[in-house]
């Protein structure tokens, strides 16, 4: 009786090039509710790890990922970075949900060969028809 991600559709799996993209994509989640127009800024969803990261918040429920302890010296460092790179990401094109890995144009390339396969999946559906112009 639910609907929504969570309950419908196929699971997805992408394989990821390094720690880098990793929190990458721990960010684009985090940002979903600011695509979807829920919030204005990832801070005011509270359902989110954004504050325990960015903010310093204290939430028993998320574990720090180890790859952000090496975003800085200190705690404050690492949020202010932290803030930085999501800040980044929220005004970058954001990560393409077609793709099949994510990481740098080599690691890509060297995955597409190894399974004969293209990095990023065509959009379901028929293409989009083209109108030509009259002269």
């Amino acid at each position: 009786r639910y609907d929504g991600h969570l309950w419908q559709g196929r699971y997805k799996s992408i394989i990821i090039n390094e720690d880098e993209y990793l929190m990458t994509c721990g960010q684009y989640i985090e940002l979903n509710p600011v695509k979807a127009g829920m919030v204005k800024k990832p801070e005011e969803y509270k359902w989110s790890s954004y504050n325990t990261y960015a903010c310093g918040a204290n939430d028993d429920l998320t574990d720090y990922n180890p790859i952000y302890k090496g975003w800085g010296r200190t705690e404050q460092e690492r949020q202010k970075n932290y803030r930085e790179n999501t800040k980044e990401e929220m005004e970058g094109v954001g990560m393409n949900l077609n793709a099949m890995f994510i990481g740098s144009d080599k690691f890509i390339r060297e995955m597409e060969e190894k399974f004969k396969v293209s990095n990023i999946k065509a959009q379901r559906g028929r293409p989009v028809k083209v109108r030509e112009v009259k002269k």
